[in-house]
């Protein structure tokens, strides 16, 4: 039976509906209890199947649940509460391309599953990091290859980030590529490496160090990343002129590379049977073409490293050529059906996208010897949008004391204002309370220097009068901030803590009926909430 383009149990309609589905099913805070997905799934699958009104709806619950039972696994993957902040002896491959930067090494690493690493980790893929030893000293970071294998011991933690609107979802991006942990290496520990780099991603960084040397200049990071999808030599100021010229999806390969390598391929059999017409009593032509054209998608998608778009592209073209070898009439509208049905099916978690906003003025101290930045002196100030911001710190000709010499702005608006406090410590919080006493008055604080132990002064804290403290931190941040005792500070004055940590992005609002606090993670809950599943472990 042929599909039309809307109607049939793989049509246009049905594709729609089962992608629906699934992102409904993806925008949930969190994921129902699993006896619900296989009913679901025999359901949802009977009422497809059947026809009539109903069909919609059987691919839309079939949809929903085959997404559920996938963001299921992916969080099963994750590295268990008994492992986290452990230090695991691991024995592996790394995988895709390293990063070699200034300071440290980042890579994939695809943990063996034999019997001798721990139970919760084999098979599984980590992001991880191997610093430079302090001191300067030689480290055996650059030895790191694609595809080679390594034997070391490495402290784990489960993907966490910040959740900030706007901005790249770490968390999500470790849930959508099934990363089970992140860490870094212990090069204080044994370690040693057990085989040199090999296969197709070992191919690929050896091509781009040719590239590389062959190609001078500025122009060989771009040739690596048209020809191999290997971006790593691009800075930032390079995605700026790549998103301002409308040329990013020239250089991040694409499904439209991947289309064009599968075309030529296509063509290229196309003409060798028409060359010799003899090879069509075999294969018949256009079944030889489709199927030169999913061979070449294959071997780029690889060449490409996998990335996200080729691999749905490689979908779509094998779900083409098998319509074409079965040799049964098909519309466009089908195929694309068809090809639709197959990705949602084949892994419908959707990547992280990483979204940035316009960029601002950078303010920095006078001394701090930074380019293209502001300095921030006390006493400037001005207006925008009926907002007032003046610095009232660091004053002309302050020391440069690192932390202390750190700016400190207070925004101010009709309903309320804020005190940014940077990361001075107690010696100037107390010298600001005594100088400004109304500059420092304000109903929300970012507390200094994270609410270390040195900062969050007594006095500073009674002279703010704030309703509300904020603190900027990392979860398990290797300070331990914010530290019991200014917490402890802020609290004994009237005030209610937010921790980035815990809460993600902190929005506070200023309004006629006062100022309210609000998390981005409890406003915008994902199934995928690293906070809220550790919290669930903990309990």
């Amino acid at each position: 039976m042929t599909a039309g383009a809307g109607a049939g149990p793989l049509g246009l309609a049905v594709a729609a509906a089962l992608a629906a589905g699934a992102l409904a099913c993806l925008r949930l805070p969190a994921l129902p209890p699993w006896p619900l997905w296989p009913v679901l799934v025999l359901a949802g699958g009977a009422l497809w199947w059947r026809g009539g009104h109903w069909r919609w709806a059987g691919a839309a619950a079939c949809g929903f649940a085959v997404a559920g039972l996938h963001a299921a696994f992916a969080l099963s993957l994750q590295l268990p509460p008994t492992l986290e902040r452990a230090d695991v002896p691991l024995r592996g491959r790394v995988v895709g391309l390293p990063e070699h930067e200034a300071e440290r090494t980042r890579f994939l690493f695809r943990v063996d599953r034999d019997a001798a690493m721990p139970a919760p980790l084999r098979g599984r893929l980590l992001r991880l990091a191997w610093y430079d030893t302090r001191g300067g000293g030689a480290s055996a970071r650059h030895a790191i290859e694609a595809g080679g294998r390594w034997a070391f011991v490495a402290r784990l933690r489960a993907p966490r980030g910040l959740r900030n609107p706007g901005w790249f979802d770490s968390e999500k991006h470790a849930f959508a590529r099934r990363i089970a942990a992140v860490g870094y290496v212990r090069d204080r520990e044994p370690f040693r490496a057990l085989r040199a780099g090999a296969g197709i991603d070992h191919w690929r960084e050896r091509t781009a160090a040719r590239i590389e040397a062959a190609v001078p200049g500025a122009a060989s990071r771009y040739v690596r990343a048209l020809a191999l999808g290997d971006t790593r030599g691009l800075e930032e100021l390079d995605w700026e002129a790549l998103r301002a010229t409308g040329l990013t999806h020239l250089i991040a390969i694409s499904g439209f590379h991947v289309g064009l390598v599968a075309g030529f391929f296509a063509l290229a059999v196309a003409g060798v049977w028409w060359a010799w017409p003899v090879l069509g009593r075999g294969v018949p032509r256009p079944q030889a073409a489709a199927a030169a054209a999913f061979a070449g998608a294959l071997a780029y998608a690889a060449v490409a490293g996998w990335a996200l778009p080729t691999v749905r592209t490689v979908l779509m073209i094998g779900v083409a050529m098998a319509a074409r070898l079965s040799r049964r009439a098909s519309s466009a509208g089908a195929a694309l059906a068809l090809a639709a049905i197959a990705v949602v099916l084949a892994d419908p978690l959707l990547a992280a996208v990483r979204r940035r906003h316009p960029a601002m003025p950078v303010f920095a101290p006078a001394h701090a010897g930074l380019a293209d930045t502001v300095p921030c002196l006390a006493g400037v100030a001005w207006q925008a949008d009926g907002v007032s911001l003046r610095f009232l710190h660091p004053p002309l000709h302050f020391p440069d004391l690192r932390n202390e010499a750190s700016c400190v702005l207070r925004v101010g608006t009709a309903h309320g204002a804020a005190l940014l406090a940077g990361d001075i410590g107690a010696v100037v919080e107390r010298e600001l309370a005594r100088r400004d006493p109304h500059g420092v008055r304000a109903e929300v604080v970012l507390a200094a220097h994270h609410g270390s132990e040195t900062s969050s002064d007594p006095l500073f804290v009674a002279a703010t009068g704030a309703r509300h403290a904020l603190v900027s931190t990392g979860h398990g941040n290797r300070f331990g901030h914010p530290q019991p005792a200014a917490v402890a500070r802020w609290a004994a004055a009237g005030a209610s803590l937010h921790d980035t940590a815990e809460a993600g992005a902190l929005r506070v609002r200023f309004a006629p009926g006062g100022v309210s606090v609000s998390s981005r993670r409890a406003t915008h809950p994902r199934l995928w909430d690293a906070a809220r599943r550790q919290a669930a472990d903990a309990r």
